[in-house]
């Protein structure tokens, strides 16, 4: 489950919370379709990773026109533009949560 600001609660499927996960150990970092997608083997073409980006930024309620949570890099990939903070009890980018 993701909490958002306002306190509502989204179910988010597997490749999205890993999707997301991706992006918040690398803030403000481009990262590749490569890099995006978990396993290249299970993923019938790259250009999924577009439709998991467009309903996660519709779950995190970022304007798919204007977003400004996710943002699209042409030819680069996509940048997560926030600061990230680890709570205590999380165990951060490099002790995985």
């Amino acid at each position: 489950m993701l909490e958002i600001v306002n306190g509502d609660l989204q179910q988010l499927s597997t490749g999205e919370a890993t999707l997301l996960l991706s992006l918040l150990r690398r803030p403000n970092r481009i990262l590749s379709r490569e890099q995006l997608l978990p396993d290249r083997e299970n993923v019938p073409f790259d250009r999924s990773i577009d439709a998991r980006i467009s309903r996660l930024r519709k779950r995190l309620g970022d304007d798919p026109q204007d977003p400004c949570l996710i943002k699209t890099i042409y030819g680069g990939g996509y940048m997560l533009t926030s600061i990230v903070a680890w709570e205590a009890d999380d165990e951060g980018p490099n002790g995985m949560p």
